[in-house]
């Protein structure tokens, strides 16, 4: 063999030696060979697919939202590239598989924790970032910036702290990597709402970051970071570095407009000005410059130039096209502040802020933590948009009652022309209307005309085309939609938005017509404009929330009053103006002396005083109300504030009752005079309670009884000696003046001779002499009737108007209704013309059936019916008995007859004394006392010794019928049980019961 073949031999040997040597996995070979596979078969493709993942999701700038503290490291701002990353994934897994020994490793571990922060799992980023830390290679620092980006994105601010803290406290970390983790800190200080540490740590890492993008994006967060601490030249300084990053355009622009803005509306607004002024005529900002108007009007506003800050904000509203919903919102917020802070009109800001409202993004209107916003940012304007909607709807309702209580106290006459006048003006809207859209209906024709021809003639492709445009029933057609409209009130009219409109109209027209024939007719059709169109052409009008009447008056100025008083808190606790809130407390005040919100008006008008720092004038008022309002619930806190001791508080329920109790007592002697005064005393002194409406119903009940039994004039003066302070109080004053007596009401004929009616000859016989002129058919409207007092007496009818008007919300309004009603048809009944009767019969022979039951002397006898309506049962709903377990505790008795000794016994004539403890029979709780005395009635006939004892329970009055006095249970239930077969028909199951509950 030759030397070259022997020497090839043994080359080839030792290669397959080697290779065979080489092949295991541990070997130098085998190390490099499988670096080699892994990296080109999955490792490379696996990064492919992160880098296809992180450029789907950055592939387009997105404006920079300066509404917020912008991210310097970013995070996963959408899921677009969620198939990349997953991808990313599985490849980089199967390198850990496949290879665990290759040095890809940890470069695919912190591969798929980047997928995964991407992907929003944040746990299994967190997990994969500490293995890859845990492994102290190179890529050890990258997963520690990684590992506090995934924290703060988990919002686990206290733990991304910690590490941040410890990573920067580890020697060898290079000066590029501590920048990073520096400028990763001031942005969780950011998020934290510690300013000043963000500003510290962000001037710190920015000059050795590298990154363009990471030191443009960390300058700005630098800039908002000062503007947010008031640092303004700063936030300037630091804005303009942005620019020596070479930002991309979305960044560089907003770095710009920042810069304009803080110039402008903090430093120097003549500057600011001029470089806006560049900023406008560059072509590249020219989609920008309605954003470029509104900073401008921004700074117009800050530099007290209002008027071109107006001028400038309807520039962009009204003339500008393609705005964008988030400008529009601000401007009308920016408008919103023009009128509420400058101009003062309420309205007009209410009405921009709530378009504010609708038009600025969630992310600048809603509600969440207040660091996330910058001082650019509008986070209140749902709120301002609310306060004001509440001032704005409470004003309107004043502004209302104010015109219907203006229309209402106009002469008829007058009051006919103004309503004519009003249906006038509509008709003449709704004509320019129909004019207007006849024009468009021209226009639009011969622009189709034109088209047409244009075309080269018609076809129904043209006819189909046009209706598509227009819409479902061409609504969006605003011409068809408009002569639709018209058509629509020619047929029908303005008609309310009522049920049974159509008889409410005619019904309102017809008794309007039926007094003075013609009137409105003529008016209309003679000099009126409106080519002889007759009223009922015109457009009918909603008169019926019109407070024609005096009583009708009397509410509707209650109303306004506390409608007052609501707008002034509303100014003073919600709109923070408290010297606007003062001028309406002080409205009520002075106009609204009477109305019970007075006092409430006089405190919040000394919380005004002092909350402007008037501590004298304050101090004056709340003596005031203390004088004039000393049971008031502002009484004890007045005290308070003037620094008086507090005044020992006793149970004024208990005290009301035991004057009532004993009013009621005088009552059934037949004291009606003292009985009658002392019910209105209480009705006064205890306006507010429960007790008040029963004792002025009660005082109603006394004069009718003592009218009836005494031949009294039912409609005469009551004969009440109280002052007048007490009286109006009491709430029937004050209403006296809207009810004539039959003093006032009756011809002076009829007073002297003392008869219901007047002679047939006599000249007062149709027309009673009232002082108002008589209508042409005769016969007086009620409303006019009860409108044509002029008195100050107090009679039975104004008792019970008072508890109509001052407690409607009681059962004892709906009757003192019924009352009324039943009074004012018998006053009716006694001026109306009778044919058939002589000048000597008397006032009962016209009266209802109901009410001529039976009379004395001409008066007319009541019976219980008027005071209980037939429609109601005798114990109505709410005043149903009450349970065993609602029995009061009683606060003191009063019996039937005279109390005894104090011995304890089922028999005598005597009372019972509650205050000397020991057990009763309760055969019923009620509260009303009437069902009780009669309930007990029988059982004291007997001669048993019964009682009706009073008390309350959770301030309700409450009275309860009992039976006998027994010193311990024991002796009460024996008598119960002897008594079962006299209480057997009972409503209820008598039971035992301490006299005092515990």
């Amino acid at each position: 063999m030759s030397s070259s073949a022997r020497t090839g031999t043994c080359l080839f040997a030792a290669i397959l030696f080697f290779a065979a040597a080489g092949c295991g996995g541990n070997s130098f070979v085998g190390k490099h060979y499988d670096n080699f596979t892994s990296y080109y078969n999955t490792f490379y493709n696996a990064g492919q697919d992160y880098e296809n993942g992180v450029d789907a999701m950055e592939s387009s700038q997105q404006p920079v939202d300066r509404t917020r503290y912008i991210g310097i490291f970013g995070g996963p701002p959408r899921s677009g590239g969620n198939v990349n990353f997953q991808n990313a994934i599985e490849r980089s897994a199967n390198v850990l598989r496949d290879h665990p020994r290759s040095k890809w490793v940890d470069d695919a571990l912190i591969l798929i924790g980047k997928s995964y922060f991407y992907q929003e799992n944040y746990v299994g980023a967190e997990q994969k970032f500490r293995e890859v830390i845990a492994f102290e290679t190179g890529l050890e620092e990258d997963a520690r910036i990684w590992l506090a980006r995934t924290l703060m994105a988990a919002r686990a601010y206290e733990s991304a702290q910690q590490h941040l803290a410890s990573s920067l406290d580890r020697e060898g970390m290079s000066r590029r990597s501590v920048a990073r983790l520096r400028l990763a800190l001031g942005e969780l200080f950011v998020k934290q709402g510690d300013f000043e540490k963000a500003a510290v740590e962000l001037e710190a890492g920015l000059p050795d970051v590298r990154s363009n993008d990471l030191r443009a994006k960390g300058a700005f967060l630098l800039g908002q970071v000062y503007e947010t601490l008031e640092r303004y030249e700063e936030a300037v300084e630091a804005y303009g570095r942005v620019f020596k990053a070479r930002p991309p355009y979305e960044l560089g622009y907003a770095a710009s407009l920042s810069i304009v803005r803080v110039q402008g509306m903090y430093l120097d607004g003549v500057a600011a000005l001029d470089a806006l002024r560049r900023m406008d005529r560059d072509d590249k900002h020219y989609d920008r410059r309605f954003e470029l108007a509104y900073v401008r009007g921004r700074i117009y506003q800050a530099q007290e130039q209002p008027r071109d800050a107006l001028a400038m904000y309807r520039h962009i509203l009204y003339e500008g096209e393609n705005i964008g919903q988030n400008i529009r919102g601000l401007t009308h917020y920016a408008l919103a502040e023009l009128y509420r802070d400058v101009f003062k009109d309420y309205l007009l800001a209410s009405a921009h802020f709530d378009t504010a409202r609708t038009s600025i993004p969630s992310s600048s209107s809603g509600s969440g933590q207040a660091f996330q916003y910058t001082p650019e940012a509008v986070t209140d304007a749902a709120r301002q948009a609310e306060v004001f909607a509440g001032f704005a709807n409470v004003r309107n309702d004043i502004a209302r009652m104010d015109s219907l209580l203006e229309l209402g106290r106009l002469p008829d006459e007058a009051f006919d022309e103004r309503i004519l006048a009003l249906q006038q003006q509509k008709a003449e809207e709704l004509a320019e209307e129909r004019r207007r859209a006849e024009q468009l209906q021209a226009e639009r024709g011969f622009q189709d005309a034109a088209s047409r021809t244009g075309a080269g003639g018609v076809g129904a492709g043209s006819s189909s085309t046009d209706t598509g445009e227009a819409g479902f029933l061409y609504h969006r057609d605003r011409t068809r939609v408009q002569e639709a409209r018209m058509n629509f009130v020619a047929r029908w009219g303005e008609r309310p938005h009522v049920p049974n409109w159509r008889r409410i109209e005619a019904v309102t027209i017809a008794l309007s017509e039926t007094d003075r024939p013609g009137s409105r007719e003529g008016l209309a059709g003679s000099g009126s404009g409106m080519d002889g169109i007759g009223m009922y052409a015109l457009p009918l009008i909603d008169i019926s929330d019109v407070p024609r009447d005096s009583l009708s008056q009397v509410i509707m100025e209650g109303e306004r009053a506390l409608a007052r008083y609501e707008l002034g808190n509303v100014l003073f606790l919600s709109m923070n103006e408290p010297d606007s809130a003062a001028v309406w407390y002080r409205m009520v005040i002075e106009k609204d002396a009477d109305a019970e919100v007075a006092q409430r008006a006089f405190y919040a008008l000394a919380e005004v005083q002092r909350s402007l720092g008037d501590i004298a004038s304050a101090q004056g008022i709340y003596r005031q109300v203390l004088s004039d309002y000393p049971d008031s619930d502002f009484a004890a806190r007045v005290r308070i504030e003037l620094g008086l001791e507090p005044v020992e508080v006793f149970d004024s329920l208990a005290v009301a009752l035991e004057e009532y109790d004993a009013a009621v007592i005088r009552w059934r002697r037949g004291a009606y005079e003292e009985a009658l005064n002392r019910m209105v005393l209480i009705a006064s002194r205890y306006r507010n309670m429960e007790v008040a409406p029963r004792a002025l119903f009660a005082a109603g009940r006394i004069y009718f009884e003592w009218a009836t039994s005494d031949s009294l004039d039912v409609f005469g003066p009551l004969p009440i000696e109280l002052p007048d302070s007490v009286l109006a109080r009491a709430g029937i004053l004050e209403l006296a003046a809207a009810f004539p007596s039959s003093a006032d009401a009756l011809p002076a004929q009829e007073q002297e001779t003392g008869t219901g009616f007047p002679p047939e000859d006599s000249e007062e016989y149709a027309i009673p002499d009232t002082g108002i002129v008589p209508p042409e058919d005769g016969v007086a409207p009620q409303s006019d009737l009860l409108a044509s007092a002029d008195t100050d007496m107090v009679d039975l009818r104004s008792v019970y108007a008072g508890v109509r008007t001052l407690y409607p919300s009681t059962t004892y309004a709906d009757r003192a209704g019924d009352i009324l009603d039943m009074l004012d048809q018998e006053l009716q009944a006694l001026q109306a013309p009778v044919d058939s009767v002589a000048s000597d019969t008397l006032a009962g022979a016209s009266l209802p059936d109901s009410l001529a039951g039976g009379q004395t002397g001409g008066i007319p006898a009541v019976p219980d019916e008027v005071f209980f309506p037939p429609e109601e049962t005798r114990f109505s709903t709410d005043e149903a008995p009450l349970s065993p377990e609602e029995a009061p505790s009683p606060s003191n008795e009063t019996a039937l007859s005279v109390i005894p000794s104090g011995e304890f016994s089922l028999y005598g004539g005597g009372g019972i004394q509650p205050e000397l403890g020991g057990f009763t029979i309760v055969l019923g709780a009620h509260t009303e006392r009437e069902p009780m005395e009669m309930l007990v009635a029988p059982y004291i006939q007997q001669g048993l010794r019964a009682a009706v004892v009073i008390g309350s329970v959770n301030d309700r009055i409450v009275y309860r019928a009992v039976l006998g006095h027994f010193p311990d249970e024991e002796a009460a239930a024996a008598a119960l049980q002897g008594l079962g077969f006299m209480l057997g028909q009972l409503a209820e199951s008598p039971r035992v019961q301490p006299l005092i509950l515990p």
